[in-house]
Order: structure tokens, then sequence, then C-alpha cells
């Protein structure tokens, strides 16, 4: 992975084989994972994607400069990423509906088979791989090299190797939506983000929490964390910059020179609630707005803390 994606959440993965057994296993092996759906034919895949609206491509995620002289520098960059859509996308009940991976038997009867059905979805930004036999390697590596398909198995691969695959090009799926972000983000020096030893570190939280979605909250890479038990967290990301920035603002106030003092010594770092500006906050409190940071040696220093949320 180049690159945190800006969100991520279980979405739907689209099984198509004209063998009941075989969707069986499907819908057992991604349980917990994606929604499935289940097809034994190819007409009925074409006919969910003639209906099919994807959440995301109705988001205006950018928004012109224009826009943005008195926005909310916290929750909007100044270059045009609109990070509120992101934090409304976390509360939109229809994401999970999102179609990121198609799975497609080659053999596929009666009909097209499988890469003959990719080829007529080729519009769509699903993510699309193949489980095919020997016979069929060299048809689905052309398909893979001319970018109709993102991946083929054998069916002599474990099925492991296929839902680690699949879990894979969600993934990838996402990182393809964000990459633009990343690229506005990055207009200011460098983003967390695409930083190793950040995504790291943010990984094996993930593990270690079981975070099965995440969510940007603002331009210094501070995600929302939904787990799969339904516990939600605030993983708090800062740079020198933005605590610098930070510094500035409390500068103003005599009586708030220890708060400050801490944050210098790079000891705390703010936060003050999502889509939150200090102006509205009582400074006189600020203390209850301060917590302990967390050093991440990057390419950068980065300064983080992990806190539960509740909304």
């Amino acid at each position: 992975m180049n690159f945190l994606p800006a969100f991520y959440f279980p979405t739907t993965l689209i099984c198509v084989d004209d063998k009941p057994t075989a969707l069986e296993i499907y819908g057992e092996l991604f349980a917990g994972i994606f929604k499935c759906e289940c097809y034994n034919d190819a007409s009925s895949v074409e006919n969910f994607f003639q209906n099919y609206e994807s959440v995301l491509d109705k988001i205006q995620f950018l928004n012109k400069i224009s826009e943005f002289e008195h926005s909310n520098t916290v929750t909007q960059s100044a270059i045009g990423l609109d990070i509120s859509k992101i934090i409304d996308l976390s509360k939109n009940d229809l994401r999970h509906k999102e179609a990121t991976v198609l799975l497609a038997d080659y053999y596929i009867l009666p009909g097209i088979n499988g890469l003959e059905l990719c080829k007529l979805l080729q519009r769509y930004k699903t993510k699309k791989m193949i489980i095919t036999e020997e016979r069929a390697y060299n048809v689905a590596r052309d398909a893979l090299n001319s970018r109709v398909i993102d991946y083929f198995l054998n069916k002599t691969d474990s099925l492991e190797q296929i839902r680690d695959v699949a879990q894979n090009l969600a993934i990838e799926f996402f990182c393809d939506i964000t990459a633009g972000f990343k690229q506005l983000l990055e207009v200011d020096g460098n983003t967390v983000i695409s930083d190793p030893a950040f995504i790291a570190y943010f990984m094996q939280i993930a593990k270690n929490m079981h975070i099965s979605e995440y969510y940007l909250i603002d331009k210094n890479g501070s995600y929302l964390l939904h787990t799969s038990s339904g516990k939600k967290y605030i993983l708090v990301v800062h740079n020198d910059n933005s605590l610098t920035e930070f510094l500035n603002i409390l500068s103003e106030y005599d009586n708030l020179k220890n708060q400050a003092e801490a944050i210098n010594n790079r000891q705390m770092i703010p936060f003050l609630g999502i889509q939150k500006e200090i102006s509205e906050i009582d400074l006189s409190d600020i203390s209850k707005y301060l917590f302990t940071a967390h050093i991440i040696h990057g390419k950068e220093p980065y300064y983080a803390h992990l806190m539960e949320y509740n909304d």
C-alpha cells in the first residue's frame, strides 16, 4: 500500500458462478467481510449493474477554490478537498452497498463466460477478479495486461488466497477513489497518509483493534475508526506545522502558558472535536482538549493519540 486511503468501509462483493455449491462456499468465506450478492448466471449480474447506483459517485468531495475563502480550515483543505463530506459518509447507511469487487468463474454457463462479462462491465469502477483453470491461463493473463480484469486465480488456489485477493482489491478500489485527495493534500508538503512509518503504525492499530472502517477527519491525518464490534475511536494526528499553528493562537493568552509549553515540548497535542474550531470552545478549559502525544518517527515526526469516541 503506497498510501492510506482517505476512507475505507465494508462493501458489497458480487459473486457469479453457475455452481450453487461454489456460491454457498463464497457466502461463508466472505461472511463478516463483505455483503455478498450471489448469482448463478451472467445476465443476472448485468441486471444488477444496470440498476446499480454508486453511493460514492453521488458525493462531491472536491469544491472550487473560491468556495473556501471563509471555510472551516480543519475540515476543509484550502486546496479543494471537502473533508466534511468524508465525515458525512461515515454516517451514510447506504455506504455498504458500494460494489467494490466482482468475483466471477471463468466458465459461467449458460451464456457468456466470466471474462466476457468483465468486458461488458468495464465502465464500472468495481474491481474484477476471475477464477479460472490452467487451460485459460494465457487468456486471463492477456485480460489482466489489458486491464479488463484486475486479478485472476486458479481453481486450485486456496480459499484463503481468494479471500485475501478480494480484500486487497477492495482496498485498491478505495485507493483509486481517493488518490486525487492525496495529491491535493500533498500540495502543502508531505502528507502523513503516504508515509510508510505512519501506514505501518496505522495498520498495526487496525489489526490489534479489529478496525473494520475508517475515515479521514482533518488534513493533518486524523481518522475516525470503527471496530467490527461497533465501537468508535479517534486517532488524533499532528505534525510540527499544525502544532505551531495552534501555538500561535494560544500565544495570545497569558494564562495558557503551561498548556502551550506542554504542546511546545510535544508532550501534549490538541483535539477539539470533529469539525470543531478553537473559536468554538472555552479556552479557559483548554486542558480537557489536550492529550498525551505518541511520537511516530517517519519522514518527519508525527504526534498521535488514540481515544475512544462517543457521538
